[in-house]
């Protein structure tokens, strides 16, 4: 199974961590671990600009992409799940805003 992550970070901004999403290294690791990793095929998107993002999503061809969002970069990270879902690829988004709000997900996504 072809699996993508993406760190939904405005490459652009001037205030964006500069460190690692440690929850998308967190769960590749606990699938390989659990599953072995003959099951899986993660690619890991920690910064790029939505073209390079929506290149990727295109040409890696994943079965399922996980899209990791904290508030300020949401529009973003929505912008990627309606790239993918656009290609039938199933979405689960995950981080801080949709943790915390998760009625703020459109139901087309």
């Amino acid at each position: 199974m072809k699996i993508l992550l993406v760190n939904a970070i405005n490459p652009t901004s001037e205030v964006e961590t500069r460190y690692p999403n440690l929850g998308l290294g967190y769960l590749a690791s606990a699938l390989r671990s659990s599953f072995g990793n003959d099951h899986f095929d993660f690619k890991i998107i920690e910064r790029g600009s939505p073209d390079y993002v929506e290149r990727q999503i295109a040409e890696f061809n994943p079965n399922i992409v996980g899209i990791s969002s904290v508030t300020q970069n949401f529009n973003l990270a929505k912008k990627y799940a309606e790239f993918a879902k656009g290609k039938n690829i199933p979405v689960i988004m995950g981080g801080v805003h949709i943790s915390m709000l998760p009625q703020s997900m459109p139901k087309s996504v």
